[in-house]
């Protein structure tokens, strides 16, 4: 059973992580419904309704705007998991690899969206493995609505 206290731990983990990270610019935010939510706001500032209310266009933010709101992702669905229906669905999907036909396990992705966080640091690389390691624990008693298996299992390269 995960603790309330390691839960803390890794929130602390990963704003230390993406504290520093730019904004990518009001124009820069996405197309459709999306851009209008998040526009100007820092991702700590990302709430469980805004989340709730963009869940479904999340494949409309531009790759800047993704990578800039990663945490705010991870992290809404660490602290707000008893209240997210289908956001961890339609999030987890694009932090795993491409489909690979090597692969039985791979789940489809945006491939643009999955690039852009090749640019991400190895301490937020990191960050994003210990973030979803506690997720699969926090979701345990769920079964693996959200694919995290293959997610946990790309992102746990960059753990130590």
């Amino acid at each position: 059973m995960i603790t309330d206290e390691q839960i803390q731990e890794v929130v602390r983990l990963v704003e230390a992580n993406f504290e520093n990270t730019i904004y990518p610019g009001d124009d820069n935010i996405g197309v459709h419904h999306i851009d209008r939510g998040f526009k100007g706001k820092h991702w700590k500032d990302i709430n469980l309704q805004l989340l709730m209310s963009h869940r479904d266009e999340l494949g409309s933010l531009t790759s800047d705007a993704f990578r800039y709101y990663l945490p705010a992702f991870l992290l809404g669905i660490l602290q707000f998991n008893k209240n997210l229906d289908s956001f961890p669905e339609n999030f987890i999907p694009l932090i795993i690899p491409p489909l690979s036909p090597l692969d039985k396990y791979s789940y489809p992705s945006d491939d643009r969206l999955f690039i852009a966080l090749d640019s991400l640091s190895k301490e937020q690389k990191m960050a994003v493995g210990t973030c979803l390691k506690i997720i699969a624990e926090v979701y345990q008693d769920d079964d693996d609505p959200i694919a995290l298996a293959p997610a946990i299992r790309y992102w746990s390269q960059y753990v130590s």
